[in-house]
């Protein structure tokens, strides 16, 4: 987890991306930035390495099956691997879904963008916000924002020690803008 109030950062995910988050152009100092995003832990060049090693080994079975005349089978083969690749493909398409957290003096953001890139942003009184963390062992749930008694997920793709760490990380920075706003 990377944040601009510099966590642990992990590679491949879920986690937080930090930093630019596309408002380059808002002069306000920014408290704190995290940007959530899926787990995959295969990365892209893993991925065509191993539909590479796959279409090899289905090629091969294929052709051990069509030399014994079981020429059906080349063709279920060949499904099968088109499949796996659909459902691949299909996952990381997911996976370009993200949440962004910031937090300003006056306001705090929830952005939720999904896979097709369209946006839909939350806006809050950093003032009034809270972040509940309802973490069980056996029922993980995701963390909340809450304000005037509305709760608002996010940070469902993250694991608990993650929510964990973003939660704490965010009320720190929560903690800022507010003494920066009372300094004010």
């Amino acid at each position: 987890m990377d944040t601009e109030n510099n966590a642990e950062s992990s590679r491949n995910g879920p986690g937080m991306v930090g930093g630019h988050t596309g408002q380059a152009h808002d002069p306000r100092p920014c408290f704190f930035s995290a940007t959530i995003t899926p787990y995959r832990s295969l990365s892209h060049r893993g991925f065509y390495r191993l539909f590479l090693v796959l279409l090899l080994v289905f090629t091969l079975v294929s052709g051990v099956f069509f030399a014994l005349g079981a020429w059906p089978i080349v063709g279920f083969m060949g499904l099968e691997w088109a499949g796996l690749y659909w459902a691949f493909k299909a996952s990381y398409r997911q996976a370009r879904a993200r949440e962004i957290v910031e937090v300003w003096r006056d306001e705090t953001r929830l952005t939720r963008v999904n896979p097709k890139g369209e946006a839909q942003s939350l806006s809050l009184k950093t003032a009034w916000v809270q972040v509940i963390n309802q973490e069980s062992q056996y029922d993980p749930k995701p963390l909340y924002l809450r304000s005037h008694g509305r709760s608002h997920p996010f940070a469902a793709d993250l694991s608990a020690n993650e929510r964990e760490g973003l939660a704490r990380a965010l009320r720190q920075g929560l903690q800022q803008a507010r003494r920066a706003a009372v300094s004010r």
